[in-house]
């Protein structure tokens, strides 16, 4: 609906609006709560447009220089009907938004708005299958659920059928041909049903085994069951990797990282042991991208992660961390072995013949694990020694 940028000196930047003399941007909610959530995005401020008087909720977050002084907020306004009618647009599935406190605040059906959804999930969710997606940067949860029943009715509905076909024979030929039809054809599909249920909902355990018979109805059960759970596995396989994976580089991105220093920070501090974070990014890569266009700045991006992977131990974890940043997490290595890793990387990338003309170097940040109270802590350490390397010439290691 609206964007706009104010400024430490009260100047304001707005489109499709006017505001009145003497509006003082640095007065308003918005621009307070960008600077008390610095340098995170505020959660949203709701409100109501006082032209239109629809309910807007505003987003925020402070504008730094290149000192990492705040020299203004940078909001955007966004309509709460746009984001209801996006959650709609699914016939399938339901979508609703929490806060952190696990209030329902965005639903398609405003009977649910206020109520608390971790003390009423079992009547929201009952015979329904539910996704939690976290959006970290807003502290919200978005929630998506389907019925049970839109996923496993085709096959029960086919199941059925069949169930009845058998049913209709078994009794037309009487009742002493009805016990053997029962256990060749009858039992092996509501087994079948049975176990393909099980197996979309993760209840089938290997214990649970069951010996078709053989004949052409065993054949064809077990085979379906066979394909369901080879599916299901390449889908579950295809889903987890998308969650881990930068698609342009193929390595780890930051959600999965960050799980990862999460881990490796509690068993450090468990069983004593240390750790490293290595952080770089490339020099100029701006530059790459304005003077050879983007797609051969990609090209230097999956150039640099190859090179990473050949350099780095099996043991340490690379991600992605955003743009042109990376982060290496080497797990039980001290500050000499660290630094050689970082320099050995440092060096390959700078002697390697990259598909431009022109020498590709990278800045880089070492930080040791060191009872630091969080992981928090230990990333912005590996963060200011690599501003430290860019500010004191580049194509360097600070450790």
């Amino acid at each position: 609906k609206y964007i706009y940028s104010a400024y430490a000196n009260g100047k304001l930047i707005i489109n499709n609006y006017i505001p009145p003399k003497g509006y003082d941007p640095r007065l308003r909610p918005w621009y307070k709560a960008a600077l008390k959530a610095a340098p995170k995005i505020t959660t949203g401020i709701p409100y109501r447009d006082a032209i239109t008087k629809e309910w807007l909720v505003s987003f925020s977050k402070v504008l730094k220089n290149r000192d990492n002084k705040i020299t203004g907020v940078l909001s955007a306004d966004i309509s709460l009907d746009k984001i209801v009618n996006l959650l709609k647009r699914k016939s399938l599935v339901k979508c609703f938004i929490l806060n952190r406190n696990g209030e329902i605040i965005i639903h398609p059906d405003v009977s649910f708005l206020k109520k608390n959804y971790r003390l009423n999930k079992k009547s929201l969710s009952k015979n329904k299958i539910t996704y939690l997606h976290p959006i970290k940067s807003l502290g919200w949860t978005m929630v998506t659920e389907i019925d049970k029943s839109k996923i496993i009715s085709p096959i029960i509905y086919q199941i059925l059928i069949s169930n009845l076909i058998v049913m209709i024979i078994a009794v037309s030929v009487g009742w002493a041909l009805s016990i053997s039809f029962t256990k060749k054809f009858v039992t092996p599909i509501i087994s079948l049903k049975n176990r393909v249920e099980a197996i979309i909902e993760n209840k089938l355990s290997h214990k649970d085994s069951f010996k078709y018979p053989k004949n052409e109805i065993g054949v064809i059960a077990e085979k379906i069951e066979n394909l369901t759970q080879s599916e299901l596995y390449k889908k579950n396989k295809q889903l987890t990797l998308l969650s881990q994976t930068d698609q342009l580089t193929k390595l780890y991105n930051r959600r999965f990282i960050l799980r990862a220093l999460e881990d490796e920070f509690n068993r450090a501090r468990r069983y004593k042991t240390v750790f490293a974070v290595i952080m770089f990014d490339i020099d100029h890569f701006k530059q790459v991208n304005d003077v050879f266009g983007h797609n051969s700045g990609d090209d230097v991006l999956r150039e640099i992660a190859k090179l990473i992977n050949k350099v780095v131990r099996s043991t340490d974890k690379v991600s992605r961390w955003g743009g042109e940043e990376f982060l290496i997490l080497c797990c039980e290595t001290d500050r000499e072995n660290a630094k050689l890793l970082a320099e050995k990387l440092r060096k390959t990338i700078e002697i390697h013949d990259f598909p431009i003309d022109r020498q590709v170097t990278i800045s880089g940040g070492v930080a040791i694990y060191d009872n630091e109270s969080n992981i928090t802590e230990l990333i912005e350490k590996a963060d200011e020694k690599l501003y430290i390397a860019k500010k004191t010439g580049r194509n360097r290691i600070v450790i």
